[in-house]
């Protein structure tokens, strides 16, 4: 079990619709994990493609649907990441309907 904190939040996204179009946040704070080293993880995972985590505070995410995008802008390089939604959990630490975890796939970069 993943134990959250807000120090986590370092990044600014901007969620998406299933189209990729439409805006349904335009800047949230967003903490980016990469799973694809950790063995339990992996191996806890819902689906194969799944490559991180992005963490959101409930308020934020709670709109978001599955198969939806997140836009990811790096503050130090300005690199744009989009991701694709796999699937939204809630982890329920420290208590329900504070965190959100999107488990994502990477899609693409503007690098």
């Amino acid at each position: 079990m993943r134990i959250h904190t807000a120090k986590e939040i370092r990044y600014w996204a901007a969620l998406l619709d299933t189209d990729g179009v439409t805006v349904i946040a335009p800047q949230v704070g967003a903490g980016v994990e990469d799973l694809s080293g950790r063995r339990l993880e992996q191996a806890q995972l819902m689906s194969a493609e799944t490559s991180h985590m992005v963490l959101l505070r409930y308020a934020d995410g709670v709109g978001l649907p599955a198969q939806g995008f997140i836009q990811i802008t790096d503050p130090d390089t300005a690199v744009v990441t989009s991701y694709i939604v796999d699937y939204l959990q809630d982890p329920r630490q420290p208590r329900a309907r504070v965190w959100i975890e999107a488990y994502v796939h990477a899609m693409r970069t503007n690098a």
